[in-house]
């Protein structure tokens, strides 16, 4: 079957859970047998799979016109080129397709600061409501923003996230700097990174600098990061940023840390299981999205206690009874994101999708 993808996401200049996860499922979806075909800008072709067709839009065009064609012309250009099924992997939908959509959603809204930036993702939200299937993490807590016809799908981790260290680790750690032993972080959004830094600012009290905290995320913080930093009263010297993270160097940071500290809001809950396969114990704030994936597999505190956050990290660090207590109740728990019957799923969504259709 030919399935088009939109990958504008993969021109992201971040390193973020969607973005890694999207390049999963690309490998899941060839590996079923899958011709793929990903619509994007000339920018992201460096990112592109060797094993996927390439559909490029134009460059740089301007909001009203990435607009028309988010909505409209791509899913026109899908079909022209052969595909029988479009893939959205950014909770949003073209408001019209000659073709079934498919959209994965996410559970938050990401917050969109100008005028066409909140029209394109209200025109985006409208379109989900002619999506041929709305695609639904099950181990999330259903949202009241989802359709009743959405499809709870089986989570699933790469075969590469493991707690059994791979003959590459130190090599892909030693691309960033880094050795074993350190604190792993997400982080996309400004509100994260101040209850991450508000939590750290405690750990580090005890732990000194020479101990990092690794912040996986944007890289454009500049000077918006230096002023949190400065606000919650840490400076950098403890705190490793990095960007540009490929999916098989994640799995080893992940096995290289000490705990995965999580400042409670989550897109699809994926970097919290990928903690989980790899053993990594964790340490995060309380909310609804965190407590379902998690459950007793982390040590969580209510929000927004940063100072409860930050002692739940460091006992992590300092108790290592505690510290594998976790970890075997994550592995236990991520069993199921190996299962063939959860891969099975996702690699048959779009046969199924053209079935009922």
């Amino acid at each position: 079957m030919k399935i088009a993808i939109d990958a504008s996401a993969l021109t992201d200049a971040e390193t973020n859970p969607r973005v890694l996860q999207l390049s999963a499922q690309l490998s899941l979806w060839h590996a079923a047998g899958e011709e793929l075909i990903l619509i994007h800008r000339p920018e992201a072709a460096g990112e592109i799979p060797a094993h996927a067709q390439s559909l490029l839009l134009r460059s740089q065009i301007g909001p009203w016109k990435l607009l028309a064609l988010e909505a409209w012309e791509l899913p026109r250009r899908a079909a022209q080129a052969g595909a029988e099924a479009l893939y959205c992997p950014d909770s949003r939908a073209p408001l019209s397709s000659p073709i079934p959509v498919v959209v994965a959603l996410s559970a938050r809204n990401q917050r969109v600061s100008s005028v066409t930036g909140r029209i394109r993702r209200a025109v985006g939200q409208a379109g989900l409501r002619g999506a041929a299937a709305l695609l639904w993490p099950s181990d999330l807590p259903r949202s009241s923003r989802v359709h009743p016809a959405t499809r709870a799908m089986p989570p699933f981790v790469g075969p590469g996230f493991a707690p059994a260290v791979a003959s590459t680790d130190a090599e892909q750690r030693a691309r960033h700097g880094l050795k074993v032993g350190y604190s792993l972080a997400f982080c996309t959004t400004d509100d994260e990174l101040r209850i991450l830094l508000g939590a750290w600012s405690w750990v580090a009290a005890a732990v000194g600098d020479d101990y990092p905290l690794v912040i996986l995320g944007r890289g454009d913080w500049s000077d918006k990061k230096r002023a949190i930093e400065t606000n919650a009263g840490k400076t950098s010297g403890g705190l490793r940023y990095l960007d540009g993270v490929s999916l098989e160097e994640l799995a080893a940071l992940y096995r290289g840390a000490d705990v995965f500290l999580h400042a409670g809001m989550t897109d699809t809950g994926q970097e919290l299981r990928w903690a989980l396969a790899c053993g990594l114990p964790l340490a995060g704030m309380e909310t609804p999205a965190v407590a379902s994936v998690v459950g007793e597999a982390g040590y969580l505190v209510p929000p927004p206690d940063t100072r409860a956050l930050g002692a739940a990290c460091l006992s992590l660090i300092v108790e290592p009874a505690l510290s594998e207590t976790l970890k075997q109740k994550g592995l236990e728990r991520a069993m199921v994101y190996h299962a063939p019957g959860s891969r099975r799923a996702w690699a048959e969504v779009f046969r199924s999708v053209r079935q009922a259709a």
